[in-house]
């Protein structure tokens, strides 16, 4: 009597389905989930994980803004405020 194939799968880390494979994928291939259409990619391949394929794009970071956050050019120079020598 022959032994049954082993199934290759790995949870998609969205919806937590199996996402089933022919063959042991390469860490970097992309797959689609079947289940909710999630675009992931292989990260590890002993044992087998799949993550999302995130969009460089996607979550873009403000470099501009973030500056505008950190200062002002109208606001004073708060390290001058306050006299941290010991007062004795």
């Amino acid at each position: 009597m022959s032994e049954p194939a082993k199934t290759l799968f790995a949870p998609c880390p969205a919806c937590g389905a199996k996402v089933y494979f022919k063959a042991r994928p390469e860490v970097g291939e992309t797959y689609t989930c079947s289940s909710c259409d999630a675009s992931l990619e292989v990260i590890e391949n002993e044992p087998l994980v799949l993550e999302w394929i995130f969009e460089e794009d996607e979550y873009e970071y403000d470099d501009e803004y973030d500056e505008d956050l950190m200062y002002d050019d109208d606001e004073e120079d708060y390290d001058n405020e306050y006299d941290y020598e010991d007062e004795d």
